[in-house]
This record gives C-alpha cells, sequence and structure tokens, in this order.
C-alpha cells in the first residue's frame, strides 16, 4: 500500500481538501475512459452489485487498504458505468456519515462492463488515526457499515467491512477499472492445504489456508471460501465461518494465494460453546455452486465454539 503521506501530496498537488464537512454534497468518485460502447445503454442503480471490502495484511502507519467492486448482475447486457461517482458513508441504520473522498485522477470517465464483468478501485483510509476536531479516545468517527453510491436518481448501497473512517471521512481513491472477464475457478482447478502455523495459545489458534491455481489461465473465485470441517469417515461437522464482506478474486495462472484462519481450542474460547469431533479434513467451496475441493487438516483439532473459524479474505501469497 502506498504510504499515505503520498496520499496527502498528492491531495495537496490537486487542490483538494483533506476534511469535508458532513453536510456537503456527496463527494465523486472518478472512473478512468473505458471506451464507451456504443450500444450499451447506462447502468442502473438495479443493473449493479457493489462491495467495498479490506485488503487483508494492508495494515500499514495506521491505514488500510479498501477495494471497491461495482459488478454488472446482468447475464446479457452490457452497459456504460458513467463517472464520477458519488459516493457517501453510512452507517448500521443508513444514516449519512461524513466522508471526504480524494482522488488520483479526478475528472468525468466511462467504464464499460461485459454482462457478469466487475470494476475495482483500491482506496487506502485511517480506522485510528483522528483528524482535526475529532475525538482521540474511542472511535473517531461513528462506525460505517456501508458505501451509498449514486447513479442517476437511484441509490446502490455496497455494504463493506464495517471500520470508523478518519480525518472526517478521508478515503484516496485510485481510478476504477474494469477487470478483464474470466472464468469460475471449478473446485478441480484448485489444490489446497490447510496447515498450523503455530502451538495453540491461550485458547486460539492459527491455521493458513492455501489455495493453487493449476490452470494455465486466470479464473475468479470468491475473497471469502466456504469452509466445512469434517470428520473420520467424511462426517460433516458443526462449522461457522466468520468472516467480512465477499468480492469477486481473480488467481492468476498457476498463483498461490492464502488466507488466515482462526479457531477455539477450548470451551472458554471468545464463542463459547463445547468443542466439537477431532476434524482431520476441510472441505473447501471456492465459489457457489463450483463444487468442492477437500484438504487433511495439519495437525487435526478438536474445534470449540460451536466450529467456528475466524476467516480474512484471500491474499496474494508474496
Amino acid at each position: 500500500m502506498r504510504a499515505f503521506a503520498a496520499q496527502l501530496l498528492l491531495g495537496a498537488a490537486l487542490g483538494l481538501a483533506l476534511v469535508a464537512p458532513a453536510t456537503q454534497a456527496a463527494p465523486m468518485l472518478g472512473a478512468p475512459p473505458g471506451g464507451p460502447s456504443v450500444t450499451a445503454s447506462r447502468c442502473s442503480a438495479q443493473q449493479l452489485r457493489a462491495t467495498y471490502t479490506m485488503v487483508p495484511e494492508s495494515n500499514a502507519t495506521g491505514h488500510v487498504e479498501y477495494l471497491l467492486t461495482v459488478t454488472n448482475r446482468s447475464a446479457s447486457s452490457s452497459c456504460n458505468l458513467a463517472a464520477p461517482l458519488s459516493l457517501r458513508l453510512i452507517g448500521l441504520r443508513g444514516r449519512s456519515l461524513p466522508t471526504d473522498v480524494q482522488l488520483a485522477r479526478p475528472g468525468p470517465y466511462v467504464v464499460v462492463l461485459a454482462p457478469g464483468q466487475w470494476a475495482q478501485a483500491t482506496s487506502q483510509l485511517s480506522p485510528d488515526l483522528a483528524g482535526p476536531g475529532e475525538p482521540l479516545r474511542g472511535n473517531c468517527e461513528p462506525v460505517a457499515h456501508a458505501l451509498r453510491i449514486t447513479i442517476g436518481g437511484d441509490a446502490l448501497r455496497a455494504p463493506m467491512d464495517p471500520t470508523p473512517v478518519c480525518a472526517h471521512g478521508a478515503m484516496f481513491f485510485d481510478r476504477l477499472a474494469a477487470v478483464a472477464p474470466s472464468p469460475r475457478c471449478p473446485a478441480g482447478s484448485l489444490r489446497a492445504s490447510f496447515k498450523r502455523d503455530f502451538p495453540p495459545f491461550d485458547g486460539r489458534v492459527s491455521y493458513t489456508l492455501t489455495l493453487r491455481n493449476k490452470l494455465a489461465q486466470r479464473c475468479h473465485t470468491s475473497s471469502i471460501l466456504g469452509l466445512r470441517m469434517l470428520g473420520a469417515g467424511g462426517r460433516r461437522l458443526p462449522t461457522r465461518v466468520d468472516h467480512g464482506i465477499s468480492s469477486p478474486y481473480v488467481f492468476p495462472a498457476h498463483a498461490l494465494e492464502t488466507a488466515a484462519a482462526m479457531l477455539d481450542t477450548k470451551r472458554s474460547g471468545p464463542h463459547g460453546g463445547s468443542c466439537g469431533r477431532l476434524a482431520t479434513r476441510l472441505a473447501i467451496t471456492p465459489d457457489p455452486g463450483a463444487g468442492t475441493v477437500t484438504t487433511a487438516v495439519r495437525p487435526p483439532l478438536h474445534a470449540c465454539g460451536g466450529g467456528v473459524i475466524d476467516l480474512s479474505g484471500l491474499f496474494l501469497n508474496g
């Protein structure tokens, strides 16, 4: 993730204010040129799906990277996503929160989205470095639970991994760019492992889930994988996955990707509940309807708290 100081200098160079009053008009997010389609109509809010997800392992100097994904849900129609997009952070019950969007390169653009295609933009924000006039203890701002994207006269809600956004909602966005279409990764194209990182400590244990794309082409999955622990003879064991917001995730050819998993190992764990049967294997669903791939749990474990797994999204290994 680029240094936040560099983003501040960029914002200054563009003549953009760092702090925006909560009452001002919703800031705009510009998208890059996408070669507007002659035949495609403008994207409507009803035609789109959006998420705003935290990028795992992106924490640095008090800041974290988030990824905005906007997908054309249509199975048959392309559409032109007109920019700038109007963004507003909103709370749990839909209340507007202070928002200040800073752009790498502002201006009007269009991104063309084929059926099922998505566009993404990375952004940086701080969840804990208070800006001028914000409290130094506790949350700097109310916790944001979504982005509201205004398209025409309608609004599209992009669920986000909940967090306070400091400096009065300051978010630094790169260009929104269409991601080249790719097929869904079939489970049979993936090789998996699930290995313990360190011995259990204080009732918790960490495992690393690794997937390798065996194909000679790129493919995509969900960033949050579906998991099911299995016992002797393939018996399905109680499993509950706690995770963040999922978005599309593209595997390059032959790429190796990882996710972090935390499990309870004693009855008094934070999720409560008793310990289950010994889990010896893990069934992994990379995407709904894509089938499952299984791997050994190394070493096997008795998962407590009803088989709860705190799971991160996938992130590039190395």
